[in-house]
């Protein structure tokens, strides 16, 4: 179902309770020039199909970090002077926390 869905583990929820505990090997051919997309399609219709799979889509808000960094490139580099470490916040009009490093060792992120 990740395969078929482009979802992650984490993504997925609820269901009957076999859904985590029974495993079943797939074997199907398709033509060597196949894309992955295409074989995503192929794959949920036969799930539905055989399976009788059935799912929906939907939103909801679940507990997350993030670990970015505000350079252009996007790559940590040794700091050039000492900084203040860690400082923990929390941004006033959404309420979300919020951990800001300068300079700070990852062992104290950890």
């Amino acid at each position: 179902m990740q395969f078929a869905y482009d979802l992650h583990n984490y993504d997925l929820s609820g269901g009957p309770g076999w859904v985590t505990t029974d495993h079943y090997d797939i074997v199907a051919a398709s033509p060597a020039a196949t894309t992955d997309a295409q074989s995503a399609l192929m794959l949920r219709q036969l799930l539905a199909e055989r399976f009788g799979l059935a799912l929906h889509r939907e939103t909801k808000e679940v507990s997350g970090c993030r670990l970015v960094t505000e350079k252009v490139d996007g790559r940590l580099r040794e700091p050039k002077a000492a900084g203040h470490g860690l400082l923990l916040g929390r941004n006033p009009t959404s309420g979300q926390r919020t951990l800001h490093g300068n300079s700070a060792k990852i062992a104290d992120l950890a």
